[in-house]
């Protein structure tokens, strides 16, 4: 922007026509007039190949801006899918646990109930050895008086 603004102060002070001048020049020095206004022309021309040539850099520019938008956009979407599948392990894990939790304390009551099956079960075969016994008593008892 800067050497365009430099070549456009350094064209312009050739860019003075007289508008109440003739176009074509004055009689006494046609020449001087034509060259005078082809040397605008080019200087013009230059003028507009540096626009052009600055508008394409620019759009050059721009369009490199866009893509890196479109990278930027394409990371942000990856991120928000790696944060998504990130929150769905996260409910997984705590669905698991709460799980594990459940069944830690359908364990516990199973265990309870295994030791009380286990006492009662010992406690029965206690009293069933105690019957043993005294039938066995019994018999022998009954068996030494029957003699």
């Amino acid at each position: 922007l800067k050497s365009r603004k430099e070549n456009f102060n350094r064209i312009m002070p050739d860019l003075e026509i007289d508008m109440h001048s003739n176009p074509f020049g004055d009689q006494d020095d046609p020449d001087n007039n034509f060259d005078q206004i082809s040397l605008t022309s080019e200087d013009q021309l230059q003028l507009t190949s540096q626009n052009v040539e600055f508008l394409e850099k620019r759009d050059k520019e721009i369009r490199e801006v866009l893509r890196s938008i479109e990278d930027v956009n394409e990371i942000f979407r990856d991120v928000a899918a790696l944060v998504s599948n990130q929150g769905t392990v996260l409910d997984q894990i705590e669905y698991n646990i709460e799980n594990t939790v459940v069944q830690i304390e359908q364990g516990n009551k199973h265990l309870s109930k295994a030791v009380e099956q286990k006492q009662r079960g010992l406690k029965f075969k206690l009293i069933l050895i105690g019957v043993i016994v005294s039938v066995l008593l019994f018999i022998i008892l009954v068996g030494v008086i029957s003699r």
